[in-house]
This record gives C-alpha cells, structure tokens and sequence, in this order.
C-alpha cells in the first residue's frame, strides 16, 4: 500500500499538521484525528479516506489538493446489532400454569455519520463521493413463547403462559452534515455538484429505522382428564386455557437526514 503522510508534523489538541497525505489509486487510509490540516492533499484514482468509528466530527483543509477520480470520503455511521430474544417460559408441573415468555430486547440504535468540514484549494478534480449516512438501526428480539400448562392431575388443568412481547426496533442514526468549501488553483473553475457522474456526490441520509420484534406465542393449555371416583362415576376435569400470545414490538423511526453545503470562495 503507497499512503504517505509526511509529517512536517505537530500533533495539538488533537489537529494533526502535515505537509503532505498521498493516498495512491485503489488504497485506503484510515483517519483516526479529528483534525487534519495539510499543505498538499493527493488522492489517485478510487483512494478512499475512511473514518475511525466513533469520530463524531472531521475537518480537513489541504492549501493545494489533487483529487483523482472515484475519490471517496467515508464516514457514515455503523449499523447496529440485532436485539436478543426473549426466553421461553417453562412449562408448568401438574395442575400449575405455564410461565410467560420474556420479553425481547429491543433493537439498537444506528450511529450518527460524521459531520464533515472540508476546505480545499483545489489543483485539480476528478470526481468525490462524500457519505455521511446514518447506520441503520437493528430489529427487536422476539418475546419468548409462553409455557405449557401443567396437565391436570386431579385438577384443572394449568393455563398456558402469555407470550413475551417484542422489543421495539432500533432507531436509525442521524445523517451528519456537510460543509466543502473550496477555491480554484487552476482553470478548471467551479466544481459540478450531481448524483452521477463527475462531481461532488453527498450523500447524508438517516439510517433506516427497524422492524420490532414478533410477540412469543402464547402456551398450550394443560390438557384435561377423566377420572374415575370410587363408586364408578367418570368425571372430566377440564384443560386450562391457552395463553395470549406476546404483542409485537413498535418500530423504530429513521434518523434524520444531514444538511449539505458546497461553496466556492475566493482564494485567500
């Protein structure tokens, strides 16, 4: 992999100074500081400059940039993991009611994407793909299904237990915002903003809220029984009820989309 960073370096306050980044075509770079700011920023064809989880927010100002075509920034928000489900109720012994399934867990929350403040002055441009998507939140467990009820033993029958409801479905993360401000250093001018093609591509969705999880169904009823008394007469003990099976979990809501901006200005 041919990425350099030439550090001319000062690391303050988490601002990482440098005289030059050159990410060659095809690489990735992984950024780990919130702050970066570079006298020469150079990205070959399809370089790719990746975002340390958990950094809320990036800038980057580079005095002179090359930027090759499928440049790409990544820094959306990671998808969450899925809720666990609820345990099942354990049947009941004789004449007892089954237990109720637990409920499932509910679904986590998708991180945020990134804000992003970039300042370039640009030598040359091909083509940028900036994502700052939020993370997809994650499903709800399942509730666990209710136990049987216990069989009758000279009784009724146990009821089934009710089914555990689901848990509420994660969140989607909130879209990060992003400002790139930039001026020409050469006579190439103003730079396109589009959704194809060459450009700048922004994409800053909010991750898509999850489905909640299924209720547990609901246990068996104990079954009855016929029994026969001492003077020969049979009498039936009746089963118990069937349990309710467990109500299904709320959605979760997507997150809110980012707001964009892309600003020429004057060199300084």
């Amino acid at each position: 992999m041919r990425t350099l960073l030439m550090l001319g370096s000062s690391l303050l306050a988490g601002v990482v100074q440098a005289a030059e980044l050159h990410v060659a075509a095809g690489q990735e770079r992984l950024i780990d500081e919130p702050r970066l700011q570079l006298e020469r920023l150079v990205l070959e064809d399809g370089a790719t400059l990746r975002l340390a989880p958990g950094l809320p927010r990036f800038e980057l100002r580079a005095d002179q940039a090359w930027i090759g075509r499928d440049v790409r920034l990544l820094a959306h928000g990671s998808d969450a993991s899925a809720g666990r489900a609820g345990a099942a109720g354990h049947a009941g012994k004789p004449c007892a009611d089954g237990e109720a399934g637990q409920s499932g867990e509910s679904g986590g929350a998708g991180a945020a994407g990134s804000d992003l403040q970039i300042t370039l002055g640009l030598r040359s441009f091909g083509s940028l793909l900036l994502d700052t998507r939020g993370g997809a939140g994650s499903t709800g467990g399942d509730g666990g299904a209710g136990g049987a009820g216990g069989a009758a033993d000279r009784c009724a029958g146990g009821a089934g237990g009710a089914g555990g409801r689901g848990g509420e479905g994660g969140a989607g993360g909130r879209g990060g915002a992003v400002a790139l401000r930039y001026w020409s250093l050469s006579e190439a001018g103003y730079i396109p903003v589009s959704n194809h093609g060459p450009g700048v591509q922004i994409l800053t969705a909010g991750g898509l809220g999850a489905a909640g999880g299924s209720g547990g169904k609901g246990g068996v009823a104990g079954a009855g029984e016929f029994s026969t008394r001492g003077n020969g007469i049979k009498v039936y003990r009746n089963g118990g009820a069937p349990g309710q099976d467990g109500l299904s979990g709320a959605a979760g809501a997507s997150g809110e989309t980012g707001h964009f901006l892309v600003q020429p200005q004057a060199r300084p």
